[in-house]
């Protein structure tokens, strides 16, 4: 029910039409010449003027006057409050002293969008002795409790019959009136607060009427620490029940576990089993089981969970105890379309990748239901595999030197592209090869020149058909330490052999993932 409104005579209307060019109660219209001991509330009906409207003298160390509405010409708009800053996202607050001049903001807004709170000392009362005006679909802001002589507080309710207690998380949509309710000292029980189990004095204590759950507190806070929540024991093994009726008088204790170094120890988070470098880190209570936290997102994967080990096969345990330094590995499964092909099968070592490559539009099959996974690769099919990789960059230049390569040609773009990369230089200086077969240790060399020639590190030739000056060598040991080969089987890669179209999606699908 919306508050009762004044008919206002005509002449009054036309008498505050006037007076609306003068500044409301308590504002002058500049500031007078700076005297000592007093400050200045600037005030401003729009947060875009530059120029304030008026002027507030406020003695230092006292509270401003909340001043009435100064703006009485704008039709359709109801002042919904006065704010610190331009943005109208921090209420001022007409309670605290000023000791420096300050800015305050008026904020309109569409009158029917806006909605009314009046506070009653009482059910009994008729005429509120607070308000406030907010949007529709806001939270009303809880004032401070409010004293009544010897009688207890006991909060807000939304009727007369004092049977709702309001709750203060909830939108406004429509006028609202809140009741306080009171009760005598004698039907309350005292909650004390100590912030420590072993404190001899309390933090704090309240009054809450009998029958009424003890109030939920929050985290009190302390350096150093983690708050595990209240307790009604100094043993700390009672959690306190904010839900259930009470009439007895209680002590909450507050639980703490320390976060020093020394009392914790450190997780850490990699988003890859690959990546050198850790997502985050965090450290924890020790005798506490790791954190879980939300699952990471990855474009074009499936989180799969956490791992302790980089091979994926031991999921993290978030609920035992522990006291030593883990490190967590993030394992993913690759998001895949439908199987459209008859020639390849779920279980071939293939599979993924052919449906990977189709997904990535890297390669489409040779029709609609075949991928010719045995097929032969050309060079020129080779580098357009990689150019569709890596984006289908556009080439640096469009000089070719290949006669052997025309402009409408399906892989000239790719082949500009891969010696401009540096990853292949042709067959000759005016010949590429398109049409020839494309061998193993090519498709290697490839690969290692794509991803920028890395060092293979340390490793053992497995290989006896892998010698040190070939071209493909460095190439070959470096996709074995990537995982992307393991070879041909009984110690040979067999670099010279030609690549099938299954063999190179899945070396591009290993390389790449």
């Amino acid at each position: 029910m919306k508050p009762k409104m004044k008919l206002i005579p005509v002449l009054l209307l036309a008498f505050l039409l006037v007076v609306s060019l003068i500044p409301p109660v308590g504002i002058t219209a500049q500031a007078e010449d700076a005297e000592p001991g007093v400050c200045y509330l600037k005030v401003f009906t729009d947060p875009s003027d530059t120029e304030p409207y008026g002027y507030q003298t406020v003695e230092i160390g006292s509270a401003p006057v909340q001043p009435e509405d100064p703006n009485l010409e704008q039709e359709g708009k109801t002042l919904i409050g006065w704010y610190k800053d331009r943005a109208l996202t921090v209420p001022f607050d007409f309670s605290s002293p000023l000791y420096v001049d300050t800015d305050i903001f008026a904020r309109y807004e569409n009158s029917e969008n806006v909605v009314g709170v009046n506070f009653f000392m009482g059910p009994d009362e008729d005429y509120p002795f607070a308000d406030q005006m907010l949007l529709k679909g806001e939270l009303v802001q809880q004032p401070a409790d409010p004293s009544n002589g010897d009688l207890v507080f006991a909060g807000w309710y939304s009727d007369r019959e004092l049977k709702n207690k309001y709750d203060f998380s909830t939108p406004v949509q429509d006028y609202l009136y809140l009741f306080a309710r009171f009760v005598n000292e004698e039907d309350c029980y005292t909650v004390w607060i100590y912030l420590n189990a072993d404190d001899e004095d309390p933090l704090v204590g309240f009054d809450v009427p009998k029958g009424d759950p003890i109030p939920a507190r929050e985290d009190p806070g302390k350096d150093d620490y983690i708050f595990t929540g209240w307790y009604t024991d100094k043993e700390l093994t009672q959690p306190a029940d904010f839900t259930t009726p009470r009439s007895e008088d209680v002590s909450l204790y507050a639980g703490w576990k320390s976060t020093k170094e020394e009392d914790c120890y450190t997780v850490l988070f990699y988003l890859n089993a690959e990546d050198e470098d850790p997502l985050s880190g965090i450290d924890v209570p020790k005798g506490d089981p790791i954190p879980k936290p939300e699952d990471p997102a990855k474009e074009d994967y499936e989180f799969t969970g956490w791992y302790t080990d980089k091979e994926l096969t031991q999921p993290a345990d978030f609920t035992i105890p522990r006291s030593e330094d883990v490190t967590l590995y993030g394992g993913w499964k690759l998001i895949l379309p439908d199987n459209p092909f008859v020639d390849v099968k779920s279980d071939d070592y293939f599979s993924d990748p052919v449906l990977w490559a189709l997904k990535k539009n890297i390669t489409k099959g040779t029709d609609d239901t075949h991928f010719s996974p045995e097929t032969i690769c050309t060079r020129g099919q080779v580098v357009t595999f990689l150019w569709r990789a890596a984006g289908s960059p556009e080439p640096d230049s469009a000089v070719n030197p290949f006669t052997d390569v025309k402009a409408d040609d399906y892989f000239c773009k790719a082949v500009l592209w891969a010696v401009k990369e540096g990853i292949t230089k042709g067959t000759s200086d005016t010949t590429f090869g398109p049409e020839q077969s494309c061998t193993r240790g090519q498709v290697a060399a490839f690969l290692y020149r794509a991803e920028g020639s890395p060092k293979s590190g340390s490793i053992e030739n497995p290989f006896t058909d892998v010698t040190s000056g070939q071209y493909y060598y460095d190439a070959v040991l470096w996709a074995v330490t990537q995982k992307i080969t393991q070879g041909t089987g009984a110690g040979t890669f067999s670099p010279d052999a030609t690549c099938t179209r299954g063999q190179i999606v899945t070396f591009l699908y290993r390389d790449m993932n």
